[in-house]
C-alpha cells in the first residue's frame, strides 16, 4: 500500500508541473482536514466579496469519496492560487501556483526549524522552498516568523492575521463572515461568564499526552468562585493533547467542552477572563482584554522540553503565576467584563489594530495590493 501511495504521489507531482493553471481558481487546503479560522475567513472573503472574480474550493486532506477526492486533486493541480495551514498537500510541486501559508499565529514557543528535533529536515525544507509566503501580526513577528521557517523577510508579509478580525470587529462590521457555531456557544453560556482554559500540549505532538495541571481541591475553591460570579469554566486543549476530566465541575453544570468548536477566536470573543500557559492564544486574547493570567505550573521541564523565542516574563505585562492556589485569588482581584475601551494592544505584536486583516492579506495573496 505504502509503494502503491508512493507511486501515486510521483504521478501527480509530475501531472502538476505539465497541468495548466487558471488564474481565477483559488484552493483553500486544510492538510488536517480540519479548516481553522485564518483559512476560514480567507475563504468566506474571497467567496462573499470577489465571487464575480475568483472561483474557490475548500478542500480536506482525508474528507470525501473516491470521486469527491478526484475533483479535489484537479481543482489543486489547476489553481493559480492556493491558501494552506500546516503543510503542502504531497503531490504539489509546481512553481506556477502562488502559495501562502496562514496556519500559524504570533508564536511565542519556538516552531519549525527552531524546533528541529521534532520534524524531518527534508519536510521543513521542502515547505520553505516551495511556499511564496507567510502571513505575520508586526515587523518583529516577521523576524520571528522569517527565521523559523529560514524563508528571506521578503516573503513574509505584515497584514495582519485574519482571524483577528472577528476580534477587532465587536460591532457587527464583518458582513461577509458569520460562524453558526456562535450561537451554539452563546446558548450554552446561557448568560453566564466564560473563564476559559486553554494550555498547549506536552511531549511531542504524536503522543496526544493529558494534560493535568489542577488538583481536586483547587476544582473545589473553583466551583464555589463560579457559583458566586454565575461563571463557567470553558475548557480548549490544544488539539495535539486531552485535558484532565474535571468531574467536580461537571457534576454542578459549571464546564464546558470548547474542543467542539473550531474557531478558537469565536471562543475568545466571548471569553470574560483567559489562563492559559506557553499557548500564543493570550497574544491574540490581548487585542481586546488583559484579563488574561499565565500558569506556569511545569515551568522548568517545560522550557527543557520545548523553549520560548521570548522570555515570557518580559513580554506578558499581566500576572504569572507558579502554584494553583495563587488562580483564585487573582480572580478576586479582576472585573469579568470583556471590551477594548481603555486597553491598547501591544506594538510589538500588532501593528494593525482594525478588522481590515482579511482584506489586506488577500490584497497582498492575490497581487492587488
Amino acid at each position: 500500500m505504502k509503494l502503491i501511495i508512493k507511486v501515486a504521489i510521483l504521478i501527480l507531482r509530475f501531472i502538476d508541473l505539465v497541468y495548466p493553471k487558471f488564474d481565477k481558481r483559488v484552493s483553500v487546503f486544510a492538510s488536517t482536514g480540519t479548516f481553522d479560522a485564518n483559512l476560514k475567513l480567507v475563504a468566506s472573503y474571497i467567496v462573499n466579496e470577489l465571487e464575480e472574480q475568483y472561483e474557490i474550493r475548500l478542500i480536506g486532506a482525508s474528507t470525501g469519496n473516491w470521486f469527491e477526492k478526484f475533483k479535489d486533486y484537479n481543482y489543486i493541480l489547476s489553481s493559480r492560487y492556493m491558501v494552506i495551514d500546516h503543510t503542502l498537500p504531497r503531490y504539489v510541486l509546481s512553481r506556477r501556483r502562488r502559495t501562502f501559508n496562514v496556519w500559524h499565529g504570533i508564536p511565542i514557543k519556538t516552531i519549525r526549524f527552531f524546533d528541529e528535533s521534532k520534524f524531518k529536515r527534508k519536510f521543513l525544507t521542502r515547505e520553505t522552498e516551495l511556499i511564496d509566503g507567510l502571513v505575520s501580526s508586526s515587523e518583529l513577528d516577521k523576524a520571528v516568523m522569517s527565521a523559523s521557517w529560514q524563508i528571506p523577510p521578503s516573503k513574509v508579509i505584515v497584514t495582519g492575521l485574519p482571524r483577528n478580525d472577528i476580534l477587532m470587529a465587536r460591532n457587527g462590521e464583518l458582513d461577509w463572515f458569520t460562524d453558526a457555531q456562535e450561537e451554539e456557544l452563546l446558548s450554552e453560556l446561557a448568560g453566564r461568564r466564560l473563564i476559559a482554559w486553554m494550555p498547549t500540549y506536552r511531549g511531542h505532538h504524536s503522543e496526544n499526552l493529558v494534560v493535568e495541571a489542577f488538583s481536586e481541591q483547587f476544582e473545589i475553591k473553583l466551583k464555589e468562585y463560579l457559583i458566586e460570579n454565575n461563571a463557567v469554566l470553558g475548557v480548549r486543549p490544544h488539539k495535539f493533547s486531552k485535558t484532565q476530566s474535571f468531574e467536580v465541575l461537571l457534576d454542578r453544570g459549571l464546564y464546558i467542552d470548547l474542543s467542539k468548536y473550531n474557531n478558537t477566536n469565536i471562543i475568545l470573543k466571548h471569553t470574560n477572563f483567559l489562563i492559559t500557559d506557553y499557548s500564543s492564544v493570550w497574544v491574540d486574547y490581548s487585542l481586546i482584554s488583559n484579563n488574561i493570567l499565565l500558569y506556569l505550573y511545569d515551568s522548568e521541564s517545560y522550557k527543557e522540553e520545548r523553549g520560548v523565542v521570548y522570555p515570557i516574563e518580559k513580554i506578558f505585562e499581566g500576572p504569572i503565576v507558579y502554584k494553583e492556589d495563587e488562580i483564585i485569588d487573582y480572580l478576586n482581584s479582576v472585573k469579568l467584563d470583556i471590551g477594548i475601551s481603555n486597553h491598547s494592544p501591544s506594538p510589538l505584536f500588532f501593528k494593525y489594530v482594525d478588522c481590515n486583516n482579511t482584506k489586506r492579506f488577500i490584497e497582498c495573496f492575490l497581487g492587488k495590493g
